[in-house]
């Protein structure tokens, strides 16, 4: 599910890769027929210290069932090419 919203974000053709997860939180147990939908929600940007063609963001991932209860949440750090400009 997180690649598939990593995909459909603007800036999946600058991503680099992963650069950790933190709090990551199974709140609920999932069951074969459940629906999952999810919401990204931006926190910051870091530049880089040592490279200055990149930089991370963060954001929270929260994915919740047909019946609207949290089954995961977590903080997620993608590394980035910059863009140009």
């Amino acid at each position: 599910i997180k690649q598939y919203f990593v995909n459909q974000a603007p800036w999946h053709e600058n991503a680099i890769g992963a650069a950790g997860w933190d709090e990551v939180r199974f709140k609920r147990p999932v069951y074969a027929g459940d629906r999952i939908s999810g919401t990204f929600r931006y926190l910051e940007k870091t530049e880089s210290r040592s490279k200055s063609d990149r930089g991370i963001i963060k954001f929270e991932i929260i994915l919740t069932n047909q019946d609207g209860e949290v089954v995961l949440s977590l903080l997620d750090s993608v590394m980035l090419k910059k863009r140009n400009g």
